[in-house]
């Protein structure tokens, strides 16, 4: 019977636990406004030269080739401790780019272009339009036309 209590106990604890880190995470999706499509969320702090003399340009030059499909949310290390800490932020500029389904599929510590950030969303190439890169479902790949 003591096992019995003991194993409940266990049970309860881990399933409060888990409860607990899908609230944070929830709300540090919401926080961030990351849930509804693919965003770059890009590490700074204000006493940083890279994240003002080329990163926070490469942000706004992303902003402008990506167009309003891409959020981008600059997050100051100083300011949101927090959000640094959950993503193992330790170095800025770093960025951390999340896919449509508020999933992490890539981070970069240090400097990282918006050519490089468009790769990591998904674009082909940096030279043609934003495609979004096909979902790991199984299906064959897509042929281009004419092919």
């Amino acid at each position: 019977m003591d096992r019995l209590v003991a194993l409940l106990a266990v049970v309860v604890a881990v399933l409060a636990a888990a409860a607990w880190v899908w609230q944070r995470e929830r709300r540090l999706r919401a926080r961030l406004r990351v849930t509804g499509g693919p965003a770059v969320i890009a590490f700074t702090h204000q006493l940083c030269g890279p994240c003002h003399s080329e990163q926070l340009p490469a942000l706004g030059r992303l902003r402008q080739r990506a167009g309003p499909g891409v959020r981008v949310e600059v997050v100051d290390v100083e300011r949101a401790p927090d959000v640094a800490r959950r993503f193992g932020i330790f170095t800025v500029p770093s960025t951390v780019v999340v896919g449509p389904d508020g999933r992490v599929v890539a981070f970069n510590h240090g400097f990282a272009d918006e050519d490089k950030l468009l790769r990591q969303l998904g674009w082909r190439s940096a030279t043609e339009a934003p495609r979004p890169r096909p979902r790991r479902s199984g299906a064959p790949p897509r042929q281009a036309p004419g092919a």
